[in-house]
């Protein structure tokens, strides 16, 4: 798994990011909480992601992930594997272990027990 936890970090920061239309939604954050959007599918939560990243100005792609849990290469990805993320991504960026970083889950219920992960 953890082989492909890191295709998947290096194809996030590789590629191009899609256009977006500029949506006026708001989320009130929470300091020390995980920001969650929930809705309808084909409602644009996902491009709400890409959006979120997009106003991080200043922000390195590289403290950035994107990983949707319905992405086939994840199949039988359990909470348990939800660690390798972690070591994987600092194991590629250990500059970053004391720099905030943001993690953008999509589809991330597909996975059971998802709720009790948390990054320290």
């Amino acid at each position: 798994m953890k082989a492909i936890i890191a295709q998947l970090i290096d194809d996030f920061h590789e590629r191009k990011r899609p256009a977006l239309v500029a949506r006026h939604k708001k989320i009130v954050q929470i300091p020390g909480k995980a920001n969650v959007v929930i809705g309808m599918r084909r409602t644009g939560k996902t491009f709400f992601c890409y959006q979120k990243m997009q106003e991080l100005v200043g922000i390195s792609i590289t403290q950035m992930l994107y990983l949707n849990f319905e992405d086939d290469r994840l199949l039988g990805f359990t909470i348990h594997d939800f660690q390798s993320i972690l070591d994987v991504y600092y194991g590629k960026y250990p500059e970053h272990r004391d720099t905030q970083c943001h993690f953008f889950f999509d589809e991330i219920q597909s996975i059971a027990q998802w709720e009790l992960f948390s990054i320290p």
